[in-house]
């Protein structure tokens, strides 16, 4: 069931993920009902599978903390509301390997199969084997029922007919997209064109698309895909319109007007400019509005709601409650296009909007 429209906390854990010859530190957020979030329990259900490859910012000395090894931690801003509308994210640490596409890939791959595999709330990643839950059965079983099973008939109606199967821990994987940020991005395609797991969609936040097995593997993937840059990231910006045509559909591109490579955290975020008087980008809500866009990509698509629209950006009225700040009268500006099949007629199957006073050329 989707959380889009009704979000829940948060949790997190920060694990240490075997590997050949060492190890590597990763952070996973997930659906909780507890107002803290670190270690809390995780909230019942079954949620698809994020993971998140950060980028490299060793040539940028003005960035600070200086120390880049806890990078994958620095997401929250954008990876939060993932958990808290129904997806468990997983964020390895690869600022040892991020400059070997082939490496961070395989660091994905290794980190996806850990929280399947061996993470302590791994079964809520998993689709449990469903059965008929036969009234007669369940009725004449109920008094020596176990416990597990026992909630499983109090939760389930027998009126739906069918239930989990209790004798079983876990089943089959549930979805999983794989998203990146910089050259993250390029092995978060990379995953999808290995095929050592299964992917169903592909994201990407300021993705460098300089490399050619990349290009090939984001091309050639026949997923979903959504592209979200900034407008001042001139150099990632310039590949929104020459990946377009080849793209496979449905296609997503979004660009925020003012915004550079390294401006995806808020005011309070993990990674800020060194110099404390430096100016913060016009849009302070950029890292809402990747993250909102990303949110409804991955229900979309990882969820099957083919409802949402394809501007994949919700009413003022309703779900996201930000978009105020993208009216005529507000500092931030945002395009975003799509060829979507599944959109309705009255949206557009292919179309673009734009949002606040956009000044900047146009980006495609």
């Amino acid at each position: 069931m989707s959380l889009y429209y009704s979000p829940v906390p948060y949790g997190l854990n920060d694990v240490t993920i075997p590997e050949p010859g060492g190890s590597f530190s990763a952070r996973i957020y997930y659906p909780s009902e507890e107002v803290e979030v670190r270690d809390v329990a995780v909230r019942d259900g079954v949620y698809p599978l994020i993971a998140f490859a950060h980028g490299d910012r060793r040539a940028e000395p003005g960035l600070c903390p200086t120390d880049r090894t806890a990078d994958h931690k620095k997401w929250g801003a954008v990876l939060h509301l993932l958990a808290r509308c129904g997806f468990v994210v997983v964020a390895p640490a690869v600022h040892d390997v991020v400059n070997d596409v082939e490496r961070t890939a395989e660091r994905l791959e290794t980190a996806i199969a850990w929280a399947r595999s061996s993470w302590s709330h791994r079964e809520v990643i998993h689709q449990p084997p469903m059965v008929y839950l036969d009234p007669d059965v369940m009725a004449a079983a109920a008094p020596g029922m176990s416990e597990k099973a026992s909630q499983t008939a109090r939760l389930v109606p027998l009126g739906f007919g069918v239930g989990p199967d209790t004798r079983v821990f876990l089943g089959s994987p549930t979805a999983l997209g794989v998203v990146g940020h910089s050259w993250g991005a390029r092995a978060a395609a990379r995953v999808a064109a290995r095929g050592n797991v299964k992917v169903k969609t592909i994201a990407s936040i300021a993705g460098s698309w300089d490399e050619n097995s990349s290009i090939a593997a984001l091309t050639g993937s026949g997923l979903p895909t959504l592209l979200v840059v900034g407008s001042d990231d001139f150099l990632n910006a310039s590949y929104l319109s020459g990946l377009w045509p080849s793209l496979p559909i449905p296609k997503h591109q979004a660009m925020i007007q003012g915004i550079g490579h390294w401006d995806w955290f808020g005011p309070f975020g993990g990674i800020q400019p060194c110099d404390e008087a430096a100016s913060g980008p016009p849009c302070p809500v950029a890292w809402q509005a990747a993250s909102e866009l990303l949110v409804a990509f991955v229900t979309k698509y990882l969820l099957n709601n083919w409802w949402r629209p394809p501007y994949l950006l919700g009413s003022s009225g309703g779900r996201p409650p930000f978009l105020n700040w993208f009216d005529n009268d507000g500092p931030c500006a945002l395009k975003v296009r799509w060829n979507d099949p599944t959109a309705s007629a009255n949206q557009g199957r292919e179309g673009d909007i734009t949002l606040g006073n956009w000044t900047a050329p146009s980006p495609w």
